[in-house]
């Protein structure tokens, strides 16, 4: 009876506070259903690097994948830096509202988005958003429309299409890795199962 009334107890003050907690997640860093979904499509497709980092470290998210997926060694800055950082090339500067709109204007400039390219995202619900700063999100692009990136806590794989939709955004610049560096970032990995690692952070090509 005491058990039984004790856990009664615990529920009814547990469960408001998961409940509000949860609320205030979603709220703060404007997380909807089809994000949610796309935290699914991440966690189970074992392409998809999973790793710890602190909520809204999405630039750090994107040039780590860039290592571990061999595809360029970026500098690693906060996200509306990432262009002028190290070796990082800026290819294209402007606004697109989709994939199909960025890789007409690329290819008005001889230039194709790339496996490995960084997206810069204007993303109008950003709590980072201030003067000066174009935008506040960057992504991973994994060819065919498809971007993994850190949004918040989560870890998504998202179509950029579907993906812009949903938060708003606007497409606003695409940064690729320096060729021609002998610099390499040093991170120990360990694979936990697979997608999943452990790293551990050691030099890294500086900003």
């Amino acid at each position: 009876m005491k058990k039984t009334l004790f856990l009664t107890v615990a529920t009814s003050i547990i469960t408001p506070l998961l409940v509000c907690g949860i609320t205030l997640t979603n709220w703060y860093y404007n997380l909807t259903l089809p994000l949610y979904k796309d935290a699914l499509a991440a966690i189970s497709d074992t392409n998809v690097p999973k790793f710890y980092l602190p909520p809204s470290r999405c630039s750090t998210y994107a040039v780590t994948v860039s290592h571990l997926l061999g595809t360029g060694e970026y500098a690693y800055a906060d996200a509306w830096d990432v262009d002028e950082a190290g070796p990082n090339k800026s290819i294209w500067e402007g606004t697109a509202q989709s994939i199909s709109e960025l890789e007409h204007l690329l290819l008005a400039n001889n230039n194709e988005l790339q496996i490995g390219d960084m997206i810069g995202i204007y993303d109008p619900n950003s709590n980072f958003n201030l003067p000066g700063r174009g935008y506040t999100h960057i992504a991973y692009y994994f060819g065919d429309g498809i971007v993994f990136q850190q949004y918040g806590p989560l870890i998504l794989k998202s179509d950029l299409d579907d993906f812009l939709s949903e938060i708003d955004g606007e497409i606003k610049e695409v940064i690729r890795a320096g060729k021609n560096t002998n610099q390499k970032n040093q991170i120990e990995k360990k694979e936990i199962i697979p997608g999943f690692y452990e790293l551990n952070y050691g030099k890294l090509i500086a900003p």
